[in-house]
């Protein structure tokens, strides 16, 4: 647990671990109410699944999770974020993909 928030990644990787507190302490106090847990896939690296409570606002956290994680991590391997009601993805994005 980190700040109310379980996080967790397949392997419980330090580095991933340590990856996510740094995201959830970025975030504004409003979307860290709003998040449950984030896990992510050591599979898949730098992939993320995170769980909000029902009626989050789930646009508007996807959107606040793009900046940071282009910020903060300099990109990802995809981030799914989905509560009881629904489910918002954001693609694969790390600096230099709008090249392609």
């Amino acid at each position: 647990m980190y700040l109310n928030i379980e996080i967790s990644s397949r392997y419980n990787l330090l580095d991933e671990i340590e990856d996510i507190k740094e995201i959830i302490k970025g975030l504004s106090f409003t979307a860290r109410l709003q998040l449950h847990s984030v896990w992510c896939d050591s599979k898949a690296t730098a992939c993320y699944s995170i769980e909000a409570s029902a009626g989050a606002d789930l646009d508007a956290l996807k959107w606040e999770l793009y900046d940071l994680f282009r910020r903060e991590q300099m990109g990802h391997n995809g981030i799914d974020v989905h509560s009881k009601d629904e489910s918002v993805h954001l693609d694969p994005d790390w600096p230099g993909d709008e090249i392609f």
